[in-house]
């Protein structure tokens, strides 16, 4: 119970620290479709130096980050790209006194937008089935390699048990321990041969399709890939970070992450 009131007040607080309003900008950019712009207007009411925002749809999709200066007992505006999948939207922000090397939160608002019905875009985020041509392609470890550490490792347990041959119980132990260091060296020098990463384009060049052997951190400095869904439940599960200048994705293995770029 008292953790619970620890926790209400907390986020009391930092709903006190500032107001936030979200509302369509009057003159649409069309060079950052299919992101609609907005007005986001800060009133810094709290003590802290706001130096950035990050806002998220409530239901999931890309963070999008901006850098502001917001004194405190001040108040400013900017302009901010977001998706608008539906008419009306709750956006989760949260105004930031630093973001590296970890992120302190000013203040964490959730603030409303309601779109005009012409220019909601729903369609160019979701596309059902968007990466099921791609799927087949998924990075495999290759046969080779596999067949290689699993020889290694064979080997390794017929010389371990020839280890028991040597006399005296220090000397085995060595000997066991160098295998398993040789071992474990080619192994992760095969593993490390290969590309973490597989990137490849759809016929028109805007299409890039990611795919990982293993969860991987993937960045970019062109903002301009923009994240297309199969469903909206990958919306939810979204990690992408958008920043003015650049991306920040976690891949995943077995994955397949499309990003399309309109202009």
């Amino acid at each position: 119970m008292k953790r619970t009131v620890i926790f209400a007040v907390g986020i009391i607080a930092l709903q006190a620290a500032a107001a936030v309003t979200l509302s369509p900008a009057e003159q649409q950019d069309a060079s950052l479709l299919p992101y609609r712009t907005a007005q986001l207007h800060i009133d810094n009411t709290g003590e802290e130096v706001i130096r950035f925002a990050a806002l998220r749809w409530e239901y999931g999709g890309p963070e999008l980050v901006y850098p502001v200066t917001v004194a405190p007992r001040r108040q400013a505006s900017l302009t901010v790209a977001l998706p608008a999948m539906a008419v009306q939207q709750f956006y989760d922000v949260r105004l930031l006194g630093s973001f590296t090397p970890r992120r302190r939160v000013v203040a964490a608002i959730r603030a409303p937008i309601t779109w005009p019905a012409e220019l909601v875009q729903r369609e160019a985020f979701i596309t059902a089935d968007m990466s099921a041509p791609y799927k087949s392609h998924l990075p495999l470890w290759p046969a080779k390699l596999l067949r290689n550490i699993f020889l290694a490792a064979v080997v390794v347990c017929v010389a371990g048990a020839g280890t028991l041959l040597l006399r005296g119980p220090i000397v085995r132990l060595v000997g066991l321990v160098a295998l398993v260091v040789i071992a474990s060296g080619i192994t992760v020098t095969g593993l490390a041969r290969q590309p973490l990463i597989e990137r490849q384009f759809d016929e028109t060049g805007r299409l890039l399709i990611l795919t990982a052997r293993r969860t991987v951190q993937w960045q970019s400095d062109d903002a301009r890939w923009v994240p297309v869904y199969d469903n909206p439940a990958e919306v939810i599960e979204e990690t992408l970070v958008v920043y003015p200048d650049g991306l920040d994705l976690t891949l995943r293995p077995h994955e397949v992450r499309l990003l399309r770029r309109w202009k």
